[in-house]
């Protein structure tokens, strides 16, 4: 459980899996897979756990001159909740920035920066809003693009890729077409 009453920076959590409850203010939400929050100064929050399904969350925290203007750009103030659609590519985003923290020095303060700001503009652009729903439509779409990403080098034409996925190519290329 994490209860804070104020926190000094700006940041924004991705609940990956597992889950729990969140209190952001006077919000009160179940946190679930996809779920991205914000918080920052003068905002209280109450992050617990679920103890059977204990999440795994990502976060990023932020600071400087330009931080409060980068979420506000992306739409991503405190007290925000939101639902991420692709939660490989937010995770592969928030790993690929902790690399760069990690890696060697040289241009490492610049390349965290333009990866922050990669990550928070690609979260804005990929949610939707808390409790909404995708369509059944789109999980089809979701398990094709996964086996796509993980064994492209294996697939050499579209119908190989659409019995992969178990699927007629036409519908395969529409869905691919509408999501």
């Amino acid at each position: 459980r994490v209860c804070r009453e104020d926190f000094p920076y700006l940041s924004v959590e991705l609940v990956a899996r597992g889950g729990g409850r969140l209190v952001l203010g006077e919000q009160h939400i179940e946190l679930l897979p996809g779920t991205i929050f914000t918080y920052g100064p003068g905002l209280p929050h109450d992050i617990q756990a679920d103890p059977d399904d204990p999440p795994l969350k990502y976060f990023v925290d932020v600071t400087g001159e330009q931080a409060a203007g980068l979420f506000a750009e992306a739409g991503l103030v405190p007290g925000t909740i939101r639902q991420v659609t692709d939660i490989a590519r937010a995770r592969q985003l928030f790993d690929e920035l902790g690399e760069v923290a990690l890696g060697p020095p040289r241009l490492r303060q610049r390349r965290c920066d333009a990866l922050c700001e990669f990550l928070l503009l690609t979260l804005a652009a990929d949610a939707v809003p808390y409790g909404s729903r995708r369509s059944r439509a789109h999980v089809p779409f979701e398990r094709c693009r996964d086996l796509i990403h993980d064994r492209f080098l294996h697939f050499s034409s579209l119908a190989e890729i659409a019995a992969a996925c178990r699927l007629d190519p036409a519908y395969l290329c529409r869905q691919f077409r509408r999501f």
